[in-house]
């Protein structure tokens, strides 16, 4: 049961984050214009009955980059919980740590969300940027944080 549970998860996850998560492929503009563009995420966690995921996607041209961080979150319990969660970021080099939101959301048993951070952040090109995720539920406290580290280069 646990097995079947774990490879339901897993899929679903999969799905989730992979398929119809925010990456999909950006359109380059016309011309002789280069842009690279990805999302990336971290590992699933698992914080009690909540599983979740940080991402970023990102974009570079020549000159800056623009990212935004989103995360995805699932309720494996069989009722309501109220996930709280709070993401930052960090460009290296740079001691400051950006918060990109903090929020709470109630999540009905079994259900699966994926949360866009505002705003979208302009950068010079070049950069790497790290992105971390906590959540705590009922009185389970603050998970451990999931990152994820993207290089943005210039192209």
């Amino acid at each position: 049961m646990k097995r079947t549970l774990a490879l339901l998860v897993g899929l679903v996850l999969t799905a989730l984050f992979g398929l119809v998560g925010p990456g999909a492929a950006v359109a380059a503009p016309a011309g002789d214009v280069t842009v690279a563009a990805s999302p990336d995420c971290s590992g699933t966690g698992s914080w009690g009955k909540i599983r979740y995921q940080v991402c970023q996607r990102w974009n570079c041209d020549p000159t800056h980059c623009y990212h935004r961080g989103y995360l995805g979150l699932i309720n494996t319990a069989t009722s309501a919980r109220t996930v709280e969660w709070w993401m930052v970021h960090q460009v290296a080099g740079n001691p400051t740590e950006w918060r990109d939101g903090r929020e709470s959301v109630r999540l009905e048993a079994g259900q699966q969300k994926t949360i866009f951070t505002d705003p979208t952040y302009r950068e010079s090109c070049g950069i790497t940027v790290t992105r971390k995720l906590w959540i705590q539920y009922d009185s389970a406290g603050w998970s451990p944080p999931l990152s994820v580290t993207s290089p943005m280069p210039c192209v």
